[in-house]
């Protein structure tokens, strides 16, 4: 039993041209000339190709993008929502404190600095589960390093940024409620 291999080599060529589409016709005639019958196939420009081949990570990062953002609106919801309740709950201490002559700014401060607390620790436990999972990301990062300082860096201070926002309206508010009123309120 004989079995026929026929073996067809694959020619591709990349040509520079100041108007590629103009290039096609030339070009396969010069390879047309190497030998009869090759065929043309397949001919796109530079760009269509390298846009193919990194479709699924550009999809990927847009999806970790979009998700990313989500988490960080909820994350922003979540602690003015918590803060808010603490705020509100506490306000008959605060009516008493401004009652007796505490500054508002003071107050305010109080409010952030613990706020803060619990930032500080959600942003540590970040830090550490991003540590412990940043091996399966990595091929998804360009020139980036798995482990970059400067990403961690940037990602926490925007977290206290969103934090600090979001503790400082609910403490504003607070403060801006006339005491008398907070306490016969109650």
């Amino acid at each position: 039993m004989t079995y026929a291999v026929r073996s067809y080599a694959q020619l591709n060529l990349v040509v520079r041209a100041a108007d590629p589409m103009a290039a096609i016709a030339p070009v396969a005639r010069a390879v047309q000339q190497l030998g009869a019958g090759r065929p043309i196939r397949d001919v796109r420009l530079l760009d269509d190709y390298v846009s193919d081949a990194s479709a699924d990570t550009r999809f990927a990062l847009f999806v970790l993008g979009v998700l990313s953002a989500l988490a960080l609106v909820l994350a922003a919801v979540g602690v003015y929502g918590v803060v808010a309740y603490a705020t509100a709950r506490r306000t008959r201490e605060i009516a008493v404190r401004l009652a007796l002559g505490a500054d508002g700014r003071r107050i305010v401060g109080l409010v952030i600095r613990e706020g803060l607390g619990w930032t500080a620790a959600g942003i540590t436990a970040g830090v550490l589960g991003a540590l412990a999972l940043s091996r399966y990301v990595s091929s998804l990062l360009f020139h980036v390093g798995e482990r970059d300082p400067m990403t961690y860096l940037s990602a926490a201070l925007l977290l206290v940024g969103i934090a600090v926002l979001a503790t400082a309206i609910p403490a504003v508010r607070a403060v801006q409620v006339d005491p008398m009123l907070a306490l016969r309120s109650e």
